[in-house]
């Protein structure tokens, strides 16, 4: 069982409801691999290959029906940044999550598994 303290547990218990509970979406729920953890020449190639700061943990490539109040009607997709319960997003985390809210994605912060059973729930319901 994944220790759901951490974020990277939480995404991982995240991740694996998902994958066992909705095979028809396997393969558009994915992690974006933008951890940070690396130094030196790797972290030189990452940046080199396509690195992003700030981008979130996860994402769902599958476009839904959105609210009344936005223009176009549709969202692309779903990225979601894990958190524990004390975790905060960093600047640089937020200018990213807006870059993407402004082109038509939907960005939540999600901080137990519960809570990404139900966003994932209900945003599929209007895919």
């Amino acid at each position: 069982m994944a220790k759901l303290h951490t974020e990277s547990g939480l995404q991982a218990a995240c991740h694996t409801w998902f994958h066992n509970s909705l095979p028809q979406y396997r393969g558009l729920g994915f992690m974006i691999h933008n951890d940070g953890a690396k130094h030196g020449i790797q972290a030189a190639q990452d940046k080199a290959r396509g690195l992003v700061a700030g981008l979130p943990d996860w994402c769902l490539m599958v476009p839904c029906q959105a609210s009344h109040f936005l223009p176009h009607g549709w969202l692309h997709g779903l990225f979601v940044e894990f958190k524990t319960a004390t975790g905060r997003r960093s600047a640089i985390q937020q200018k990213r999550h807006d870059q993407l809210r402004g082109q038509g994605y939907r960005v939540e912060l999600v901080q137990g598994l519960a809570h990404f059973q139900e966003l994932i729930t209900a945003y599929l319901a209007r895919a």
